[in-house]
């Protein structure tokens, strides 16, 4: 979509403010004996070849594509690729069915709407990003997006309808209170600078629903392929993984600290959460000299049968799915911060969809032609 724009902006500028007036002037005839042809010629070229290489500044340097089957035909169950040097890692996976919602032995949700389970079919294979995207990856698109617009849209800001260097600050955080505690707005934090201490393995936090559609829209314009958030019907497939369990190691808290990156021991004496903590310790959070770390880096923890790591915990994962109030959607697979029956297949928050929480990323799938 901002390729698209970027684009259109581009071609009104060289239509309206160059070759316009470099036609009126290169054939009137007062100003012959010009070469009139070969001169429009020429510096028509030399505008084409400019706008070339200043749109080719916005992509990231080291993101060259790789050559990747795109027919299934080629691809394995569960086979790993990337369709760029920068583009996240994906698992093929097969197509199948399963028990959506909430099963009979499975406690309510009560932060969203989840159904009694129901048979759902997938019906085609399709990809999801092995992990939640990291921070190395995402970016990548902030830096194309940087570019974009500090070559091309910042020149020509009088043409721009709309600010695609769009406002990134501001990510809530739980606030302690005495027993309890709010998520507060904490306007210093972004996706850069999230309150804890990240590297470029760690998934992404601070970015809302929009930005995470975003980014996958820019896999999808420099692929050429089909790149999604995940659908809930996908997410909650990929989430239980052929288990038929809202927790694909068995539900059984003392095994959660395995698989998952959750409230659990050493959380309860960091970072004093009023709720029910695992009884048990993942790892995380860690102390350093230079401060806490909350999520683990991505791949730390064992993958589930389906191959994929942090299905469950470390973030909470946006869904392409509108929420049950308009302007929200869901976040799905519970968080570092939450309590152990947050962290299970049908685990979810509604939420605005500019919401943007220390605790909640999101990955992407892929749709094969």
């Amino acid at each position: 979509m901002i390729m698209l724009e970027i684009a259109k902006v581009v071609v009104e500028w060289v239509l309206k403010d160059v070759l316009s007036p470099l036609l009126t002037w290169l054939f009137d005839p007062k100003n012959w004996p010009w070469p009139a042809l070969p001169v429009f010629l020429i510096l028509t070229a030399s505008v084409g070849i400019v706008v070339i290489a200043v749109v080719g500044l916005g992509e990231p340097s080291g993101c060259q594509l790789t050559p990747v089957p795109q027919n299934i035909a080629f691809l394995e169950k569960f086979e790993e690729f990337k369709d760029c040097a920068c583009c996240p890692p994906m698992v093929v996976l097969p197509h199948g069915s399963y028990q959506m919602g909430k099963h009979v032995n499975e406690a309510d949700n009560k932060e969203c709407a989840i159904s009694d389970a129901k048979l759902v079919e997938i019906d085609k294979t399709f990809a999801m990003s092995k992990y939640e995207i990291r921070v190395k990856e995402f970016r990548a698109f902030k830096e194309h997006q940087h570019n974009i617009y500090s070559k091309i849209l910042a020149p020509l800001k009088s043409y721009v309808t709309s600010d695609v260097n769009n406002e990134e600050f501001g990510c809530h955080h739980f606030q302690r209170e005495g027993d309890q505690g709010r998520h507060d707005e904490n306007m210093q934090l972004s996706w850069q600078r999230t309150g804890s201490i990240q590297t470029d393995e760690h998934p992404v936090v601070c970015v809302n629903w929009v930005q995470a559609n975003q980014y996958a829209n820019w896999l999808r314009q420099k692929t050429g392929q089909r790149y999604e958030l995940p659908t809930t019907k996908e997410w909650e497939y990929a989430a239980r993984s052929g288990t038929g369990a809202e927790q694909y190691w068995g539900n059984n808290d003392t095994e959660i600290c395995k698989y998952a990156n959750v409230h659990d021991e050493q959380s309860r004496l960091i970072n004093k959460l009023p709720w029910k903590n695992a009884p048990c310790d993942d790892g995380y959070p860690k102390t350093t000299a230079n401060g806490i770390i909350q999520t683990a880096p991505v791949g730390t923890f064992q993958k589930n049968p389906f191959h994929l790591h942090d299905m469950l915990g470390n973030v909470y994962e946006w869904v392409r799915d509108d929420g049950n109030t308009a302007g929200q959607s869901m976040m799905r697979g519970g968080s570092w911060n939450a309590a152990p029956d947050r962290v299970r297949a049908i685990g979810c928050y509604d939420q605005s969809k500019k919401y943007r929480g220390v605790d909640v990323g999101f990955r992407v799938v892929k749709y094969f032609k």
